[in-house]
């Protein structure tokens, strides 16, 4: 018997247990990603699952919000490089089912569509995939890892490992150290700095210690420091088959020392350590971006965002829009800009307020 439902509490930990043994499952799929956008930001989840037999064959996660213009949204998953659809194989028929119930959940919500962020298992299901527009967006890049000895010998770059050593002579040290303490006052601040400096609005400090709230020891913080002060920081998460890397920060005054390429070799190594296929880097947006990413050895492959539209929905503005409410590329540009001189307890104070408005 196929049956197509909302997630139901007694279901959460069997969807979990899907999503980690799913190979292309990622930790903004799982009940602790939920959890966190619900208590830091307040959203809707609507997280959809298609059973048979009383056995997961997909699942669906879902956030709904509306902003401060009065725009709704309808997104797989706010903040977050991956979402969408984790499925078994399955037929027409059970395709269809599953479609037709997330578009009443389309309909319903008053929005033109759900917009799924970079869904890897949806390329692979061509029954679901017939549904969907897809629209190119930036690449990511990802290395598939072996013993760290082989890495360190065969595959990085020549520069990797004279950065590397360069970092070790100058007295640096990495260290994983996830807690609330080091969260709240080591990588924190960092993080705000570095945001500022990229012209971002950051993410709360709730929204980091909610993270290490519930996914506990699947998240790993890394830093390194030069004596006493935190100099770079790397924050991702271990699941399934994948360590992938969501957060860097660093203080420019020390890259001469190399401290980014130190806290990404003990990353990897890590990863190595404990037996992870794949270290995802995360997108790649401009060229010394893809530079840097693939001078670990990592691959860089395509990646897309998908739609799923209500039957009234102007498709092509609705891609071109991508629903931002800041707008054109050129005023994001400019409001980067600005963003960029704002004092720190600024940005800190009202970039939160920003991120969840525009979800992402």
């Amino acid at each position: 018997m196929i049956k197509v439902e909302l997630l139901q509490r007694q279901d959460e930990g069997i969807w979990d247990e899907f999503v980690n043994n799913h190979p292309e499952g990622r930790f903004s799929q799982t009940i602790a990603y939920k959890k966190v956008l619900e208590e830091t930001y307040g959203y809707t989840a609507k997280y959809i699952v298609l059973k048979k037999d009383n056995q997961i064959l997909s699942v669906l996660p879902i956030f709904y919000w509306k902003n401060i213009l009065g725009m709704k949204n309808l997104v797989s998953m706010p903040f977050a490089d991956y979402g969408g659809v984790l499925t078994k194989n399955i037929n027409k028929p059970e395709a269809d089912i599953l479609i037709n119930f997330v578009k009443e959940i389309i309909n319903k919500s008053d929005v033109p569509s759900l917009k799924i962020n970079a869904n890897i298992d949806l390329d692979k299901q061509d029954h679901l995939l017939n549904y969907f527009v897809k629209k190119k967006n930036d690449q990511r890049a990802v290395l598939t890892l072996s013993p760290a000895k082989i890495l360190w010998e065969d595959v990085f770059d020549r520069s990797v490992k004279k950065c590397v050593n360069a970092a070790y002579r100058e007295g640096l040290k990495c260290e994983i150290e996830t807690s609330l303490d080091s969260i709240g006052n080591h990588f924190y601040p960092l993080y705000l700095k570095t945001m500022k400096r990229f012209g971002t609005p950051p993410h709360s400090l709730l929204y980091f210690q909610n993270k290490l709230k519930y996914f506990n020891d699947k998240m790993k913080l890394f830093l390194v420091k030069d004596g006493g002060v935190t100099v770079a920081a790397l924050l991702g998460f271990a699941l399934g088959e994948t360590v992938q890397i969501t957060k860097t920060a660093s203080d420019l005054r020390y890259w001469h020392k190399r401290p980014n390429d130190l806290v990404h070799w003990e990353f990897i190594k890590w990863a190595t350590e404990n037996n992870f296929k794949r270290f995802d880097f995360g997108p790649v947006r401009y060229e010394n971006q893809a530079q840097y990413k693939v001078k670990w050895g990592a691959k860089l492959l395509d990646n897309y965002s998908y739609y799923l539209f209500s039957q009234k929905a102007n498709k092509t503005k609705e891609i071109r829009s991508g629903k931002s409410p800041l707008g054109s590329k050129l005023f994001e540009k400019c409001f980067s800009k600005i963003w960029s001189y704002l004092p720190v307890g600024v940005t800190e104070n009202f970039g939160p307020f920003i991120r969840k408005n525009i979800g992402r």
